[in-house]
């Protein structure tokens, strides 16, 4: 009878050991597979940062060659203003009368011309680009 005592209590005691390495084995698995998470997780994160650094540069490349997206910077659009007033001796007087004369049919067209080094801009009222030959297909400019 001691013997089955003693059987029962190697049994007993070799069960807990299994049932504690089970326990301490699936924990180390979840202590992984967080940190394997936390670290795919960092990975994502630094991959999307550099992303979004690469897409930033690459859309102020191409705005900065993007004459159009110029036009819609309230920043160029003044430095554009400034340049104007400058050139025309430092003051430009615009009343109500000015802006009634304009008709639904005046329009401004916006000429950058890139076949010389420093790419003059050209504003043309109501007309098409003053070096364009009219008959011609081809389009010279960046309109």
């Amino acid at each position: 009878m001691d013997a089955l005592l003693i059987l029962a209590g190697v049994v007993t005691l070799a069960s807990l050991v299994l049932l504690y390495r089970a326990y301490s084995y699936k924990n180390e698995q979840k202590k992984l597979l967080l940190e394997l998470q936390q670290e795919a997780s960092r990975l994502v994160d630094r991959l999307k940062k550099r992303s979004a650094s690469i897409d930033a540069k690459e859309k102020e490349d191409d705005y900065i060659n993007d004459y159009s997206g110029l036009l819609s910077s309230p920043t160029y659009l003044s430095t554009l203003c400034t340049v104007i007033v400058r050139k025309f001796g430092g003051q430009i007087v615009l009343n109500k009368d000015d802006f009634d004369s304009l008709s639904a049919q005046d329009y401004v067209s916006v000429y950058v011309d890139t076949n010389n080094d420093c790419e003059d801009i050209y504003l043309c009222l109501n007309s098409t680009y003053p070096g364009e030959d009219p008959d011609s297909d081809e389009e010279i400019v960046y309109n």
